[in-house]
């Protein structure tokens, strides 16, 4: 399950949206993580095995503790078989409130596909050409 985190959020929000979330990976930058505290956080969220962090300069020394996010992407194999999942399954937890982080809004699996039409039809979103830029919308 993902779960987006704003990155001006306090320690707090963080916490909060972690603990309910059971979250296991938490991925963020290296300024993020000093700014928000996040070794500190931690020893409150029992569920939370992997730090991935991305380094703003890549001479700067790793966060102990934590994964180089980089280095991992660099060594993974481009062949990943997807593991199968139910169209039930929790794929995307949202908190729709920005001060108490308990409302949450849940989308399953199959929810997913109606977000990826939705982009590409109603939004007219499309993904990068071969040079990196976006096309530009028809109309």
């Amino acid at each position: 399950m993902f779960c987006p985190l704003f990155s001006a959020f306090g320690p707090e929000p963080i916490t909060q949206r972690l603990g309910i979330g059971e979250g296991r990976v938490l991925v963020t930058t290296d300024v993020l993580y000093d700014r928000r505290r996040i070794a500190e956080l931690r020893r409150a969220l029992p569920h939370l095995d992997h730090v991935l962090v991305v380094r703003s300069d890549a001479a700067a020394a790793p966060i102990a503790g934590t994964h180089d996010f980089e280095a991992l992407m660099a060594a993974a194999s481009i062949d990943f078989e997807i593991p199968p999942t139910d169209p039930e399954d929790m794929a995307l937890l949202h908190f729709t409130s920005g001060t108490t982080g308990r409302r949450r809004a849940r989308a399953r699996h199959a929810a997913v596909l109606a977000h990826h039409v939705t982009a590409a039809y109603a939004l007219d979103l499309h993904p990068p050409t071969s040079s990196g830029a976006r096309p530009i919308p028809a109309g």
